[in-house]
């Protein structure tokens, strides 16, 4: 039986027309991924800073509750930036659960900020500590205080906490946000606390230092060594 001969150009445009059709399928189908990816962080951070305010009002009201039955453990202090002595809106507040601190009996330990065992915001002090947003639906991790925690955004140590063979980091007390450096100077030596910050005591509703605007940040605070302005470590 006889057999039309095919021509080779036929047979080039054949396969090429098979690579372009596949090459095209490839793009449209990175081109999707890509854009479903990004509607799932639109969504994971939409309407993110009025979901912040709703999770953080919903952890004052539990951090000022605990803290009237277990003041030791639990505390809910203004930040030293605001007017003291009077009641503030509640985002002038952050919110500590101490983990670990120095026993009251021991030497040279005052309550309080503006003591001889707390920073003052003039000092530096070497600290350990790991920020984090609070938890979404793609992102979460339990807190031993503040329900989930959500994305990591700094730490200053990697693997398991151990104070002990961790190497801290010097700060100055005075260039920290708002709500770290009150809660640096109502701490001793030896204290950790996980420390819950409203964006208006951290970086706004516009955000700064790559911290997206309007978030609420959870830190976990160990202050190792304080040195008084002027002096060194």
């Amino acid at each position: 039986m006889a057999h039309k001969a095919i021509h080779p150009k036929a047979i080039y445009n054949n396969i090429m027309n098979k690579i372009l059709s596949l090459l095209l399928f490839c793009i449209c189908s990175i081109a999707f991924m890509s854009c479903s990816k990004d509607e799932a962080e639109k969504n994971e951070y939409d309407n993110w800073a009025v979901r912040n305010d709703a999770f953080f009002e919903e952890q004052y009201q539990k951090a000022l509750d605990l803290s009237k039955s277990n003041p030791k453990e639990w505390k809910v202090i203004k930040s030293l930036s605001k007017k003291q002595g009077v009641q503030g809106a509640h985002t002038e507040y952050i919110l500590v659960h101490v983990l670990n601190q120095k026993a009251p009996h021991e030497e040279g330990v005052i309550s309080g900020a503006y003591s001889s065992a707390t920073p003052m915001f003039t000092d530096s002090v070497k600290v350990h500590y790991r920020g984090n947003y609070m938890a979404t639906d793609e992102t979460s991790e339990k807190s031993e205080s503040f329900g989930e925690k959500g994305k990591m955004f700094d730490t200053t140590w990697y693997g398991e906490y151990n104070a002990s063979t961790m190497i801290p980091t010097r700060v100055s007390v005075g260039a920290m946000i708002d709500g770290f450096a009150t809660a640096l100077q109502y701490m001793h030596e030896g204290d950790r606390w996980e420390v819950c910050i409203p964006y208006q005591l951290g970086y706004g509703i516009a955000g700064g230092n790559g911290i997206m605007g309007g978030s609420v940040l959870i830190f976990d605070i160990t202050l190792n060594k304080i040195a008084r302005a002027g002096s060194h470590f």
